[in-house]
């Protein structure tokens, strides 16, 4: 399982260009940072919060127990009711809009 390691290591190297959140969505790189096997997943990594890295993963209902075992620590598992990157996205930030989100491909 993945250690926070890689978390910090990612947001060490995203936070120079003025990314505050990375989102992370393509199974290679979910599994690699997470540990997550599964088919349906998206990391928003908090690339601001530094030595404390980690953030937000979102699954749907057929993936919350698989989630939960297999997440390295750090991450704040969520269900997502819709489309992972979907309108419902910017409404996980709440107040903390993020002006510079990058994303994994």
């Amino acid at each position: 399982m993945p250690d926070r390691a890689r978390a910090h290591a990612l947001a060490a190297a995203a936070a120079p260009h003025g990314v505050e959140h990375l989102l992370v969505g393509s199974g290679p790189n979910l599994r690699w940072l997470t540990g997550f096997t599964g088919s349906n997943g998206l990391a928003i990594l908090d690339v601001a919060q530094g030595s404390g890295a980690g953030g937000i993963f979102l699954t749907d209902f057929r993936y919350m127990e698989q989630a939960a075992v297999q997440l390295a620590g750090g991450w704040d598992l969520r269900r997502s009711a819709q489309e992972l990157f979907g309108p419902g996205l910017a409404d996980l930030f709440g107040d903390e809009r993020a002006d510079e989100i990058g994303r994994a491909s």
